[in-house]
């Protein structure tokens, strides 16, 4: 059991780790305040757009929040928030005026691949305030060098699956 401790003591202190960590709560707690909004209506527009169309919005918002380094992280965590409670206005609509089969459908499909990457885009935005708070100075270092690479092509993966998948299921 102690090798557990260890580990985790471990892990959990890596600035990267704390910052997905953060991102997570933020993105859980604004989704479950936007669930608890009722009386909204929303129209079902189906909008067709092309993969390029949506990889490109979606490498976008990646590239704003990864980007959102240099704001030490309070640009990406406002936005994720403020994204994450219209997602959850907009997901207990859905349910309400469509129901669970439409929400599968429409969100769930492309989600498990498009939170992931909003969620590690904005991971590495927080990584700096993290950094700051853990070991109490920020460090501009080849290590931060290779996590924004290895996070920018691993949000690219992300991002053509996800893309892929709404413009083939999620939209038809």
């Amino acid at each position: 059991m102690a090798n557990i401790d260890f580990l985790l003591d471990k892990i959990v202190t890596k600035p990267f780790v704390l910052s997905i960590m953060l991102s997570t709560a933020i993105v859980s707690i604004f989704t479950l305040v936007g669930l608890n909004i009722t009386g909204i209506k929303i129209n079902l527009k189906i909008q067709v757009l092309s993969i390029k169309e949506i990889f490109m919005h979606n490498m976008l918002i990646m590239v704003i929040l990864m980007i959102s380094i240099l704001t030490i992280g309070v640009v990406s965590n406002i936005l994720l928030a403020y994204n994450f409670l219209i997602f959850g206005i907009k997901i207990r609509a859905l349910l309400e005026q469509y129901g669970f089969g439409m929400l599968i459908h429409k969100v769930l499909l492309h989600g498990v691949f498009e939170i992931p990457e909003i969620l590690l885009a904005s991971a590495f935005g927080s990584y700096l305030l993290i950094q700051k708070i853990t070991n109490k100075k920020i460090i501009f270092d080849n290590e931060l060098l290779k996590l924004a690479i290895k996070t920018f092509f691993v949000c690219l993966m992300l991002s053509i699956v996800s893309a892929y998948i709404e413009s083939n299921l999620s939209i038809k």
